[in-house]
Formats: structure tokens, C-alpha cells, sequence
């Protein structure tokens, strides 16, 4: 893509409420090779990145950490077409197990036959497939180790769809440097399909922790209602270690 006339590209810019100059040195970064930028809060620069690419015609690729800044940010940000790729639960098919069984939406869900799925022509999950190009794709970090620790033949299929992205941007990349924090309401368990053996054997193991430690819970809840809950819902002597096998 080229741009004859620089004054009608600062307009088209301008007009949106872009900082052109934001976007001249993302050109300029991302125009250097691989590096990391280190930014402040809400300063703007992924937006202008991806401004930058769509402005030079580079095929890009966004990583985020949650689906929420994927529809906020890069979905808003360029005016191209952009294809994001959901994680397996979004499947038509899935959806009545998802409706049953909401656990299933935090843990790794495997897609129906896909070539035999009636749903194939609109579904969501393969929409980058049927696309005969993209400008911009963005998906999760999460959905990216899902679809490389994939052995099926649609998982290898969008990777290689994805691996003509010519310039790639895993924003808040700080979040692989730390592992995922699990929180579990105490005395509540969710409700787990009974061929989850061991998640089950887990609530199990949870339900009888929470009635050997209820007095310590009742007496911690109750302080917490007394001033800032931070520092009173935690206590080191409770260590849990769980060996998960099917």
C-alpha cells in the first residue's frame, strides 16, 4: 500500500483522533525488527502499532491476554479486516454442555469433527479458514498454547493460516512472566460432569478441607467485614497440593 498524498493520510488520522505522531514511531519500531517497548499505562502504543501496520500494509497478528482487550482495543483500532479467533468454547456444538456444565468454560475443550459439523459454514472457531485473507488476527495467549499443544488437523490448519502474519505483537507480554492465579470460594464447589473423575475427586477433597479448617474461615470472614479483607483472608500454616491423573 502506498500513499501519494501524505496531507490526505493525516487527515483520515486526524479525523478519527489519532496521534499521528504516536503512529509515525510505532512505524518506526516496529520498522526496526523484533525488541520489546517498555510503555506506560494507556499511553496509546498498541493502538498505534496497530494503526502502523494497517497504514503500511504489514499482515499482523495481536496476542492478548483476555478476550475483552481484543474486542476493546484491536477490534476498534483499525478499520481493516480484522479476524479473531475464539477459544473452542464458543463451538455451536458445545454449547449445551457449556449450559449444563459452566465449569467446562475454564478448561480445555476439544472440538466436535469439523468436517462433518453442520455448523462449519458459520462457525466462529473456523471463521479465519473460511477468510481467504486477513489483515489483522488477534486471539488470546491462552488460545495460542491451546492450538500449539493441539494434535488435530484444525488446530495445524489455522496455525499455518496465522503464520503468514508478517508482524506480530504479544502485548502485555509481562503476563507470561507470571503464572495464573486460581481463586475458589470457600465451601462451594462447581458442578462437574461425572466423567471428570479427578476434578471430581478434587471438589471432594476441597468440600472436606473447607469442614476441617471451617472455624479458621468463619473467623477470618469475620474479621475481614472489620476493615480491609486483604489482610485477613490468608493464613501460611494451610498448604494444599493436589496430583492431577486421569
Amino acid at each position: 500500500m502506498t500513499y501519494e498524498n501524505p496531507s490526505t493520510e493525516q487527515t483520515k488520522f486526524g479525523e478519527l483522533g489519532y496521534d499521528m505522531e504516536l503512529i509515525s514511531n510505532a512505524e518506526k519500531i516496529i520498522g526496526r525488527g523484533s525488541c520489546a517497548v517498555v510503555k506506560v499505562v494507556r499511553g496509546g502504543f498498541t493502538t498505534s502499532a496497530i494503526l502502523a501496520c494497517e497504514r503500511k500494509d504489514w499482515k499482523l497478528l495481536v496476542l492478548e491476554p483476555t478476550k475483552r482487550i481484543l474486542e476493546e482495543t484491536v477490534k476498534k483500532a483499525t478499520s481493516g479486516k480484522v479476524v479473531r479467533i475464539p477459544g473452542n468454547h464458543e463451538c455451536a456444538k458445545l454449547q449445551e454442555d457449556l449450559t449444563r456444565y459452566p465449569v467446562l468454560k475454564s478448561l480445555p475443550m476439544s472440538l466436535p469433527n469439523c468436517a462433518s459439523c453442520s455448523e462449519a459454514r458459520g462457525c466462529k472457531v473456523l471463521e479465519i479458514l473460511r477468510v481467504d485473507d486477513f489483515d489483522t488476527a488477534g486471539l488470546t495467549y491462552a488460545k495460542l498454547e491451546a492450538l500449539m499443544s493441539s494434535k488435530g488437523k484444525t488446530a495445524k490448519e489455522i496455525l499455518a493460516k496465522l503464520s503468514k502474519a508478517e508482524v506480530i505483537i504479544m502485548d502485555e507480554a509481562h503476563y507470561l512472566c507470571t503464572p495464573s492465579t486460581a481463586s475458589v470460594k470457600a465451601f462451594e464447589t462447581p458442578l462437574i460432569p461425572k466423567s471428570y473423575k479427578s476434578l471430581n475427586k478434587i471438589c471432594q477433597d476441597w468440600r472436606a478441607l473447607c469442614d476441617e479448617y471451617e472455624s479458621n474461615i468463619k473467623e477470618m470472614s469475620q474479621k475481614a467485614e472489620q476493615g480491609h479483607a486483604s489482610q485477613y483472608l490468608a493464613e501460611n500454616h494451610i498448604t494444599l497440593t493436589f496430583l492431577c491423573r486421569e
